[in-house]
Parts: C-alpha cells; structure tokens; sequence
C-alpha cells in the first residue's frame, strides 16, 4: 500500500472533473449515458484484440444512442480497474474442503492453490490497469473514429427489419465524426478501501480517487453508517 501510494496517478483530476459536468448535462436531457463493461476483470484479458473490443462496442453503443435521440453520448467503460469481486462469503466449499473464496485477481487466485491472499496482487493490479489505459488512450487517440464506430449488423440479415437497420447503420457511418466521438471515461466499484485510500490524492482543496474517472458504491457496501460511505462522503470523483 505504501508503494501504491508514491505511484503515478492513473487518470488526472482534469478528466474527472469533466465527467461530472457531462454527467450534470445528462441529469438535464442533454446527453445520454453508456457504462458498460465486466462485473469482474480478469488479468489475463490484459489482452490489445480483447480491449479494442470492449471499447469500440461502449462507443459504438454510444454512436447508435446518439444517432437514435440526437443527444450525444456520455461513455463511461467499467474497466482498468475492476479487479476485485464481491462474494456473500469468505469461504467456499471445493471437493470437500473449506477454501478461501475468490473474490478477484487483486486479491487471490481462482485455482485452488492460489486462494491464499497477497497483497502483491494489488500491485498487479495497478500494472494492469495502467496498461490497459495506455493501449485505451493510444487506441482512441490513433484510430479512425469513422472506422472504429461503424456497426457491423451483417449478423441481423435474416431480421424482418434488416433494411431498416442496415439503413440506419450506413446512414450513421455517413456522419461526420469529430474527435470527441472517441471519448470515454473509466470506473469501478470502490470495494477495497485500502487499495482505493492508497490511490486518493489530494488535488488542490479537494481530494480526488485517481484509479478511475468515477467510482461508485455497490450494494454489499452501501450502509449509512459504514466506511465506504464515509470516504465517498470525501472525494470529488
């Protein structure tokens, strides 16, 4: 945790900011929100064809919304850093014997002889997500949107609707599209304090979580009373 704390930043203050003011636009009907993305990442989907999937599919959603309600997308991918899996309880039963359950890459093993907690893995962890954002942001930032958002719907071809749709997707592969049409911002559930304290920093008067543009509570964390209220109850983001 130490060293976590003294590593770079994964995303900037900056970014999160302007998730919020394109979140506040879309609580007025102004833009349309897309979040999407694995309830568990895995390290070894650390992978350049696996990512540049899951990304064009959030922003290729996000182009049919906005070609659909004329209101622009807001893409916010749940990935690089949701490594951590709720479980109901610490142990699980496997041929007979009582193990540790898995509760993700960041914290143990699937196998069996790997269930053993180690903190070495959130740092793993960190190094995974950092790679995952650095191809991210070199994908977006490199690739032709107009090629990235095209829809391919040839899968649909036996739909009583195909004309429609193949229509649709033509006329939206027409547009014109900016820089903006690659943007996207990245989020996790906040579920390991430690691991998610480690990664705060304080930022001018405020105090950011810089693993992720946005980071939410889930339901197995949301009492009032408890400690992951009390810290979301302290950062912007």
């Amino acid at each position: 945790l130490e060293k976590l704390g003294k590593l770079p930043p994964l995303v900037q203050p900056s970014e999160a900011d302007r998730l919020k003011q394109l979140l506040a636009e879309a609580a007025r009907g102004e833009r349309f929100i897309i979040q999407g993305g694995d309830c568990a990442e895995r390290f070894l989907d650390c992978e350049g064809d696996r990512l540049e999937t899951q990304i064009k599919l959030v922003l290729q959603l996000g182009a049919v919304i906005e070609h659909i309600t004329s209101k622009p997308p807001v893409c916010i991918a749940r990935i690089a850093g949701q490594y951590g899996k709720p479980r109901s309880k610490p142990t699980e039963t496997v041929d007979g014997q009582e193990i540790m359950s898995f509760k993700g890459d960041n914290i143990n093993g699937f196998d069996v002889k790997d269930r053993k907690w180690d903190p070495e893995r959130l740092l793993l962890g960190y190094w995974h997500s950092a790679a995952t954002l650095n191809f991210l942001r070199g994908f977006t930032a490199a690739a032709d949107p107009k090629e990235a958002l095209a829809v391919d719907v040839s899968s649909l071809g036996s739909s009583a609707d195909f004309a429609k749709i193949s229509a649709d997707a033509e006329a939206m592969s027409g547009k014109d599209k900016g820089a903006g049409a690659m943007e996207f911002f990245t989020a996790h559930e906040a579920m390991q304090l430690d691991l998610e304290q480690a990664l705060t920093r304080k930022v001018g008067g405020k105090f950011y979580n810089l693993s992720a543009h946005l980071v939410w509570i889930g339901d197995r964390t949301r009492q009032v009373n408890g400690a992951h209220v009390e810290y979301f109850r302290g950062i912007a983001n």
